[in-house]
């Protein structure tokens, strides 16, 4: 994944030929976050350039700690909860914490 932070780059779409002309703030190469795939564009610098790049291992490195901590959160939180405490063990109170999912609401929002 690129960030671009100086320079104009082209990339050429390998499945179209469609070229997007690139500069400061653009990015490409989001899907090699994801996939271990071979790239499907071609991307070349018009001028000299920065960019800052995330690799595919530092991403995935990130998302777990972050997806790990998360699920601690959900844990310490069902813990917490005094009529759970007496009837349901700590291995439940893990498995539980997989499927919570977390809800936004909005000031007058029915919740059910």
């Amino acid at each position: 994944f690129f960030i671009v932070q100086e320079g104009y780059l082209r990339l050429t779409r390998g499945d179209s030929g469609r070229e997007i002309k690139l500069h400061r703030g653009d990015t490409f190469g989001e899907l090699a976050l994801l996939y271990d795939e071979p790239r499907r564009e071609t991307v070349i610098a018009l001028m000299d350039c920065k960019l800052w790049v995330m690799p595919q291992l530092a991403f995935r490195n990130i998302c777990q700690t972050f997806a790990h901590r998360r699920h601690q959160e959900f844990v310490a939180m069902l813990n917490a909860i005094p009529a759970l405490q007496a009837h349901v063990d700590e291995s439940a109170f893990m498995t539980l914490a997989t499927v919570m999912e977390e809800t936004v609401l909005d000031e007058g929002d029915e919740v059910c």
